[in-house]
């Protein structure tokens, strides 16, 4: 399985490039990709012939709610800066793909400047996270030392 976003960067295109080929907007593109769309089955059947996958290998993040991510009890206690900034966190663990393990997240996360998550969306702080996850894998990757592990 792989997201939109990937299949995509992968083939080295632009969202303006994928949306020309299948004749629709950049912006219908970058919905998807965000994961605030769903792609329909047309759409899906035309991503699969533009990267040569199976439609059902194609995917695009959740879209997440407060009220999905907190209790109700978590829900009733915070204020709505505080449930931004924990859905915040949430969206940036499901497109950066490192939800599933979430002591890496944590190390990852904990190195993004604090200001920054009010500067930045949460796909764009996900990228950040990923770009940290190369960095440090491409460190031990070749050769050099963390002082950390």
């Amino acid at each position: 399985m792989a997201t939109l976003k990937d299949l995509r960067r992968a083939a080295d295109m632009t969202q303006a490039e994928l949306a020309a080929q299948l004749g629709c907007t950049q912006k219908d593109v970058s919905r998807w990709e965000r994961g605030q769309v769903k792609p329909g089955v047309d759409t899906l059947r035309a991503l699969s012939q533009v990267f040569g996958v199976p439609m059902d290998s194609i995917t695009t993040p959740r879209i997440l709610t407060a009220k999905q991510v907190l209790t109700k009890e978590g829900y009733d206690s915070t204020t709505p800066a505080e449930r931004r900034a924990i859905l915040k966190g949430e969206q940036v663990k499901e497109y950066s793909k490192w939800g599933h393990y979430p002591t890496t997240y944590q190390r990852l996360a904990a190195r993004i400047p604090s200001e920054w998550w009010a500067l930045y969306s949460a796909e764009h702080l996900a990228d950040m996270i990923d770009l940290l996850e190369r960095a440090h894998s491409d460190g031990i990757r070749y050769g050099r030392s963390h002082p950390d592990e």
